[in-house]
């Protein structure tokens, strides 16, 4: 996989949903995101998880940010379908089927919903890649995932920036 084209989506998907959200330092973080995730090849979680797209979002995930977040921000609703070219049904949507299908199928929606697990935490933006590296592990790796802050650094020791 190209990571200059990789990294050209996420901004021009970051872009389309609001200049706040397509800070140099969110790109980098989402893009190694998915390079840790999946290293660019996997749509499907190894060994039959619900995650979903190079950044292996979980349905669930989805499911909680409309219920939880995009349940009061309407406007946050549209600029999202309309980045993501989607009907704006979706982004109000608590079917995890229906997320598992637009996470699959639409690399927009899983780099928004990627970027709003992030933005959702009250922690800044990583300015570098130990700091990016222990966002991940606390914010969307979480204490029961089996990644690690060593093996985030390992993975993107050699990626530029």
């Amino acid at each position: 996989m190209n990571h200059k084209q990789i990294r050209k989506l996420i901004h021009s998907t970051l872009k389309e949903l609001g200049h706040k959200y397509a800070h140099k330092n969110a790109v980098n973080l989402l893009f190694w995101t998915g390079y840790v995730e999946s290293k660019y090849q996997y749509l499907y979680q190894l060994g039959d998880g619900p995650a979903r797209s190079f950044w292996q979002v979980e349905p669930m995930t989805c499911v909680d940010a409309v219920s939880n977040y995009f349940k009061f921000r309407k406007s946050l609703r549209e600029q999202c379908s309309l980045a993501s070219m989607t009907d704006p049904r979706l982004w109000k949507s608590t079917d995890p089927r229906l997320w598992e299908w637009a996470l699959e199928h639409n690399m927009a929606v899983a780099i928004i919903m990627a970027r709003i697990k992030y933005w959702r935490s009250p922690m800044p933006l990583p300015i570098n890649k130990d700091e990016a590296a222990s966002m991940w592990k606390l914010i969307y790796n979480s204490s029961k995932g089996k990644g690690t802050v060593a093996k985030f650094k390992s993975l993107i020791s050699n990626i530029d920036n």
